[in-house]
């Protein structure tokens, strides 16, 4: 029996190496993840119709914008720009999809109409969706901080 209660200490070890290891991830291995994500999304989404589609272009749009996020917050375009050059371009391709186009359209619609019926934390949560389908949008981030000023004095 002392061989089986090795075994379990060892796959303990095993799989606390394995978990933590992930948390020690460069900010660009996290970048990359993302993109790789967006990657297997973006495929998925082109076996799918309708709703479904859609559900997975925007995930992936939002896997995309949060590496794009990560590499800018940090200052890393000059450390990996491949990949932001490929972080861009995929960007660039999911803004012209008429899905994402449609989507977009609907969430500035509902972020406004939340913003002008003084419902501050649905109108954050709207444009935060937004930003997430196109991060390069600067407008997005104002009016995201502005709302967050208000959230804050009310």
């Amino acid at each position: 029996m002392p061989n089986m209660k090795l075994i379990s200490i060892c796959g303990a070890l095993l799989l606390g190496l394995c978990t933590t290891g992930s948390a020690f991830a460069s900010p660009i291995d996290e970048a990359k993840a993302m993109v790789d994500q967006g990657q297997r999304l973006f495929a998925q989404s082109q076996t799918k119709k309708g709703e479904d589609r859609t559900k997975k272009l925007v995930h992936s749009a939002t896997k995309f914008a949060r590496a794009y996020a990560l590499i800018l917050a940090r200052n890393l375009k000059n450390d990996a720009p491949d990949l932001f050059k490929l972080i861009e371009k995929r960007i660039n391709e999911l803004v012209k999809l008429p899905a994402l186009k449609a989507e977009r359209q609907k969430t500035r619609t509902e972020a406004l109409k939340a913003t002008s019926e003084g419902r501050l934390t649905a109108a954050y949560d709207l444009f935060a969706r937004l930003r997430d389908l196109d991060p390069r949008d600067q407008t997005i981030e104002y009016i995201l901080g502005v709302i967050g000023q208000r959230m804050e004095t009310k």
